[in-house]
């Protein structure tokens, strides 16, 4: 199992930084225009047009890259694999200018020393839970994506709150995993609509995968469902007596002082070799120890650099840098471990403290803000919480047209709403229970004015919702499903139906077919349905299988 642990860690790192693979570059296309697009905030000195270089290249695989650009980088020669394949080609950067202010003004936020995130208890167990498709990697049938594979800050309702709740897909650079923490941070880029508006140093999420309990718990196992309930009815909550998580430090520590010992004793046998006889293909001695140490003692620098002390010494300095970083939050741990099986067949151990002061005992309610359009959507319903809303205005074409033409409106403000959950890799279309809350943008030409909401169902019935308008320009409204929106002034009060907050009615109707392929009232939302392969694993505090 340490030999899947060590894996695993090298794995994880390289997850956050596979590339969302666009269409191949048209060169030849470019060559004829003289000129390429790039969807990205334009650089102001050679640092930031070094990342946006590397985010346009990693969009193309690294197959091209950009070089012997002016002193504006508006002007650059292509070049693919190391060569020249197109020259003096015209760059031309495009971004939403007010989606690139919200960007410096979080960028502005970060201290200059960094700021990390926390998540724990609730937030970490929906992380937890989703993570395990993780583990799925190891299903050569698993067919994943870069999608497959949630980051922890979009769990974090703390970092949430510090970008102002925006729909931003922020994805960090670095990490490790270890038994009872993981990290993902450093260098990370702030994209919108597949566009680079930043990037910034020094933003991370530590994961604590911990329960915690009140200080004067004397039942666990019901503090536990108290408290996962609610958000995982499916839950059951066992209790195993084996092992604890001092234990799982010790074994941690013995396990890396092995290590430690063999690689040692691998060097000291090379050293003890002639240099001028270290030959790899006539010196059985040396090919034995040279191979077992590039095998086994990378993480420890080649044998030429590194220097080996005392094992005993080694142990007692990991040991306590383990317990001061990655395993500081078990050490006060209940013996045992508790275990949450869901009925997906899910099994997920954790060590439990008592600490009332690390509860969160707000509710997870969902918040989410398009960064373009501040179109805002909440929920207290129990839905992944890394939801993000997805808006997208539309003006014009054919089912535009046939929207107003049914409604007999001619100003209107119509959005298509979607919210996505990169956990649940799905669209959340709809709710069983519950409603979520819209606030739409009031243009000026609306204010002051009486507003309605309307949407199109598949069978060509307008439904109207009752619209509250707000001090601060926003007309909001509840509906329990996602589709195409429009906002626009309600007809005369003696002509209007009042229609009750929750529940929207039908107004008007007509025979021609309104194509609204983003109505699924029939779609049941994807929270609870999520599965995963025969060969997932357990979280990692327990290195276990269910069984």
């Amino acid at each position: 199992m340490k030999k899947i642990c060590s894996y695993l860690g090298v794995l994880l790192l390289g997850l956050f930084i596979v590339p969302n693979l666009v269409s191949a570059l048209d060169i030849d296309k470019i060559k004829e225009n003289k000129e390429l697009v790039i969807n990205a905030v334009t650089p102001t000195d050679d640092d930031s047009f070094f990342i946006t270089e590397d985010w346009w290249s990693m969009k193309n695989d690294y197959n091209y890259y950009l070089g012997d650009c002016s002193a504006d980088y508006t002007k650059c020669n292509i070049y693919k694999e190391g060569n020249l394949v197109a020259s003096d080609i015209a760059i031309k950067y495009e971004y939403d200018p007010v989606v690139k202010t919200v960007v410096e003004n979080i960028i502005k936020k970060v201290p200059s020393t960094g700021k990390d995130f926390i998540l724990s208890d609730i937030e970490m167990v929906f992380y937890a839970k989703y993570t395990q498709y993780f583990w799925a990697h190891l299903d050569p049938n698993a067919n994943l994506t870069e999608a497959d594979y949630p980051n922890p800050i979009r769990f974090s309702s703390e970092y949430k709150e510090f970008i102002g709740y925006k729909n931003f897909v922020f994805e960090p650079r670095m990490g490790y995993e270890a038994m009872y923490a993981d990290y993902m941070g450093g260098t990370a880029t702030f994209e919108y609509n597949d566009t680079l508006y930043g990037t910034t140093d020094g933003i991370g999420t530590k994961v604590n995968y911990v329960l915690y309990v009140p200080d004067d718990t004397t039942d666990i196992i019901k503090a536990l469902e108290d408290k996962l309930k609610p958000y995982f009815p499916d839950v059951t909550i066992t209790y195993d007596s084996t092992g604890s998580a001092q234990d799982s430090i010790a074994s941690e520590v013995n396990y890396y002082k092995e290590q430690y010992t063999n690689c040692k004793t691998y060097r000291d046998n090379i050293m003890a070799i002639p240099e001028n006889e270290r030959d790899y293909s006539n010196n059985d001695v040396f090919r034995e120890n040279y191979t077992n140490y590039n095998n086994s003692c990378g993480s420890f620098g080649s044998y030429e650099s590194q220097e080996f002390g005392d094992p005993d010494v080694y142990a007692a300095e990991l040991e306590a840098d383990l317990k001061a970083n990655e395993y500081a939050a078990v050490l006060n741990a209940e013996p045992g471990f508790y275990l949450l099986e869901f009925e997906n067949g899910q099994g997920l151990y954790f060590p439990v403290v008592k600490d009332s002061s690390k509860i969160v005992n707000k509710e997870l309610n969902i918040t989410t803000v398009d960064s373009a359009s501040n179109v805002e959507i909440k929920t207290k319903a129990n839905i992944p919480l890394d939801t993000l809303i997805e808006v997208a205005r539309i003006t014009s074409g054919e089912e535009y047209n046939a929207i107003v033409k049914l409604l007999n409106k001619t100003d209107v403000e119509m959005f298509d709403l979607k919210l996505f959950s990169k956990s649940a890799n799905n669209y959340i279309k709809k709710l069983d229970d519950g409603n979520f809350e819209v606030k739409l943008p009031v243009k000026d030409e609306f204010k002051g004015k009486d507003l309605v909401v309307y949407y199109v169902d598949e069978n060509n019935k307008v439904v109207e919702y009752k619209v509250t308008l707000t001090d601060d320009g926003f007309a909001v409204f509840t509906t329990d499903h996602f589709s195409i929106y429009t906002l626009t002034i309600a007809d005369p009060k003696e002509d209007t139906t009042t229609v009750d907050e929750t529940t929207p009615s039908e107004t008007k109707e007509e025979e021609k077919k309104i194509n609204n392929p983003a109505t699924a009232d029939n779609i049941t939302i994807y929270f609870g349905l999520f599965t995963i392969s025969a060969l997932s694993l357990v979280v990692m505090p327990s290195l276990k299988k269910v069984k």
